[in-house]
């Protein structure tokens, strides 16, 4: 969409196993309230490009190319991120790598600190096992169509399995063992950003104590609980989620 400069341009940065299609809902409300929307797919995700190394996909490479995103679109510092799980924590590191660059940045089941560090040691071994899985997800016709009518659970199969097809085992693995290590404790407190922190009442992967955490500490900093809401709160609770971004938006 045509950048609009007079309102900052929102960026949206998915979650694990997903892609820039993620947010079609916001993409929609949120345009035709006169906002320019982009989505970002990182490493292996979406339209970007599967990687042969385990390190090409470190958070810090993706906060890197989301900044190499935001040159190309020529927004300049007039943008707002917009982030979900994985994507939260790419924003994070963005805010630590180029303080105070964005107007405003939505963290939406979030996370600060290492999730689990035995499992990401384990993942890291597998991404050195050659795959038995064939899936990539620029061939692949993988993609679950979102069902906004149904609500999802936080640990639903179908929906873990569809986001390593859609992907591939290797590029999910080695995702995953890099969101499990990430750990920005000691820098939150120095967050320049306008953040709103958006959490599940219910969530059970990322619980709502990480998102009381981070706002009790960054200086910025606003804490939407949405109750009778789990990790899944794009799909499950959309509408809530457009309000509470709109609102904030209108106090730029």
């Amino acid at each position: 969409m045509p950048i609009n400069n007079k309102n900052p341009t929102l960026i949206f940065v998915h979650g694990i196993g997903s892609d820039y299609s993620s947010w079609n809902k916001q993409y929609k409300f949120l345009s035709e309230n006169n906002y320019s929307v982009a989505g970002f797919d990182i490493r292996g995700h979406g339209k970007s490009a599967n990687l042969s190394n385990y390190e090409d996909y470190s958070l810090e490479n993706s906060a890197k190319d989301l900044n190499k995103f935001i040159d190309f679109l020529g927004c300049k510092n007039n943008f707002v991120l917009i982030g979900h799980c994985l994507g939260t924590s790419i924003i994070q590191l963005f805010e630590n790598i180029y303080p105070g660059k964005t107007k405003m940045s939505f963290l939406l089941s979030e996370t600060y600190e290492k999730i689990n560090k035995i499992m990401s040691k384990l993942l890291k071994y597998y991404f050195k096992i050659p795959p038995r899985i064939n899936t990539n997800n620029q061939s692949s016709n993988a993609h679950r169509k979102q069902n906004y009518n149904v609500k999802i659970s936080d640990y639903d199969i179908i929906r873990i399995i569809y986001a390593i097809k859609k992907t591939s085992t290797k590029t999910y693995a080695s995702t995953l063992s890099h969101f499990f290590n990430f750990n920005v404790t000691n820098k939150i407190s120095s967050y320049k950003t306008q953040i709103v922190i958006i959490s599940g009442e219910d969530d059970s992967i990322l619980r709502p104590e990480r998102s009381k955490f981070i706002a009790k500490n960054a200086k910025n900093a606003k804490l939407k609980i949405i109750k009778n809401a789990n990790q899944v709160i794009l799909n499950n609770n959309w509408k809530e989620i457009n309000e509470i971004i709109l609102k904030e938006l209108k106090t730029l």
